[in-house]
């Protein structure tokens, strides 16, 4: 199957695309937010109606656009298709993807997010099994919405706060059909990880060099496969599940096990084992559901897949050209590194400069303020005096005042201050390899900060104080980032 032609009109950020893709390999490249997924997105829409994101209809409309279209030529053999579909709103009033595919196109999509199969909880790794059973068999999805809706009124009877005898008598007939369900749904499950795990144990050795991958179905401890142990099962857990209020027992708590050479693969594997691993599963998934529309399908092998136009190339580049071409591109690279990293040091000094500006306008803030608070001490002490001892001691007065200037004395933290602020000044406008001489000076210009916070006895000096340290502990985060 080859895509001749696709357009896209009002798709996601595409008002309008026209593509006529290589019949070999085609690479989409640059850079981020310009649209490459969106594209693969389209193409997976056209082919099979559907978003291999599970993006909702209404989520792949252009911004203000009423109606998206998808159309394209797909080829296969002589045989070529035109392949139309619409992104409307329904008549009641849900929107959808509308217009007739075709029943021989496929499309696989790979990328970082499958790996949430394994990194993430059971339930991703119980979608993937219901999804592919969902394909193999026409009944699964619509049981698995049974089952479903059963779990729901167990759990709501379960947390109804009725008495343990009453609660017995209400669960008994929704367990009945929870184990009849169940035990159906775990039924395919188990055929569906059969069909998937044989083929990827053939297709993994040939993907990686070597390896044994396995995938196990890990039921519930205790359900068994008939209806008494279910039973039975559901009995065991119910004081539990009484004390929880939730269904604890059944194919919605079940998982599923990846095995590489009989370790977990989530847990032992590399990245590269585990990307590996996941599209030997996806390509067994693809290669079992072309067998079941042709039957007389051979299995698909990867000598098949390296076989497909554009996996593989047989020209080759003289080594002295490559060693050339590296060499240029690292040369641009590092260019465009050291470009960077002066444009960043630019800004980042800009920043500092106008921190400390700003410190400086705190500092010259606080020494006029120290002549008006011993003038404010000195009146409020001899009013005390005098209210105190009916008369007014000027000596006693004048004693008070000294040994109070002396205390909150602020004079060495402000001079120390604007020393320490000149010499940041200085050291940015030099430049060179200056962040641990700028880290020093943040300590020592938060030490003269808190002292001068310490001695504060006037809310102007506290809130200078506080400014300064805000100050301070933005230029800290920032220096972090200077060599």
């Amino acid at each position: 199957m080859e895509i001749d032609r696709v357009e896209l009109s009002d798709f996601r950020n595409y008002r309008r695309l026209s593509l006529t893709p290589s019949p070999q390999l085609n690479i989409l490249a640059g850079l981020n937010a310009q649209g490459k997924t969106n594209l693969l997105e389209g193409l997976g829409v056209l082919l099979v109606g559907r978003s291999f994101r599970g993006a909702k209809a209404v989520e792949m409309l252009a911004w203000g656009a009423p109606t998206a279209y998808v159309t394209g030529d797909i080829r296969r053999g002589e045989t070529v298709r035109a392949i139309r579909r619409s992104i409307a709103q329904r008549e009641d009033g849900r929107w959808g993807v509308g217009g007739e595919g075709c029943a021989w196109t496929r499309a696989i999509g790979f990328g970082w997010p499958d790996l949430a199969i394994l990194t993430e909880g059971p339930q991703a790794r119980r979608n993937f099994v219901d999804g592919f059973a969902g394909k193999l068999y026409a009944a699964h999805l619509s049981g698995l919405s049974r089952y479903r809706q059963i779990v729901a009124r167990r759990n709501h009877l379960l947390q109804s706060g009725l008495s343990e005898r009453a609660l017995r008598n209400a669960l008994a007939p929704w367990n009945e059909q929870l184990a009849r369900v169940g035990l159906e749904l775990v039924g395919r499950r188990r055929q569906a990880v059969s069909a998937i795990e044989s083929e990827a144990r053939d297709l993994y050795p040939t993907l990686a060099g070597a390896g044994a991958v396995r995938l196990r179905y890990a039921e519930t401890a205790g359900t068994g496969e008939g209806m008494t142990e279910f039973l039975n099962a559901l009995d065991a857990r119910f004081g539990e599940e009484a004390r929880r209020g939730q269904s604890l027992v059944g194919p919605h708590r079940d998982d599923l096990a990846f095995d590489l050479a009989g370790r977990d693969l989530a847990g032992f594997a590399s990245r590269g084992q585990q990307r590996t691993a996941i599209l030997a599963f996806k390509l067994a998934e693809l290669d079992l559901r072309v067998r079941e529309r042709l039957p007389g399908a051979a299995p698909l092998c990867v000598n098949d897949v390296l076989r497909w136009p554009g996996m593989l190339g047989t020209e080759t580049l003289p080594v002295e050209e490559l060693r050339a071409a590296c060499a240029e591109l690292v040369s641009r690279v590092l260019e465009e590194f050291s470009s960077s990293r002066a444009r960043e040091g630019e800004k980042l000094r800009a920043m500092l400069i106008e921190r400390a500006a700003a410190m400086e306008q705190r500092v010259a803030e606080v020494a006029p303020r120290m002549p008006e608070v011993l003038a404010a001490f000195r009146e409020k002490l001899a009013t005390r005096l005098k209210d105190a001892i009916a008369a007014s001691d000027d000596e006693r007065v004048r004693q008070e005042v000294v040994l109070f200037a002396n205390r909150i004395d602020v004079d060495e933290e402000l001079t120390r201050l604007g020393t320490h602020i000149s010499e940041l000044k200085r050291i940015l406008q030099q430049g060179g390899v200056v962040g641990k001489r700028l880290d020093f000076l943040m300590q020592e210009l938060n030490r003269e900060a808190n002292t001068l916070g310490s001695k504060s006895v006037d809310i102007v000096v506290t809130q200078a104080s506080m400014g300064l340290k805000l100050l301070i502990e933005q230029m800290r985060e920032q220096v972090q980032n200077i060599e």
